[in-house]
């Protein structure tokens, strides 16, 4: 059985769409020193962050290139930097991606998604 790799593309652009939502609502009326001093917060962003970074690392090849507007190397890299370096975290860079970056990605994901067939749904 063959698998549909549109399919699977689409699922995985709405779990970024869905995890950038998430990370919003979390910083949500905070600044800086509350992301830094707020733990189960700042855990719940980096969860979500690395959820964005493999579901974009899951994404077919065809479709990273079809769209390669969006950075989909870096963002896969930004994954890896936060699962297997996380004690040497800078939370400041941390604070920025999730504030300024993430909200860009998601507006990008978002019309990427629109490009789906309505039969898909």
């Amino acid at each position: 059985m063959a698998v549909d790799v549109t399919k699977l593309d689409r699922a995985r652009l709405d779990d970024i769409l869905t995890a950038s939502d998430d990370v919003a609502g979390f910083c949500e009326g905070l600044d800086l020193r509350g992301f830094q001093n707020e733990k189960v917060v700042r855990y719940a962003i980096l969860h979500s962050l690395t959820i964005i970074g493999e579901a974009a690392n899951r994404l077919s090849e065809e479709l990273r290139v079809k769209d390669g507007e969006i950075l989909w190397r870096r963002i896969i890299a930004f994954r890896h930097r936060l699962v297997h370096n996380y004690g040497e975290l800078d939370l400041e860079l941390v604070w920025e991606v999730a504030r300024t970056l993430v909200p860009e990605l998601r507006s990008q994901v978002a019309g990427t998604r629109l490009a789906f067939p309505k039969e898909l749904e």
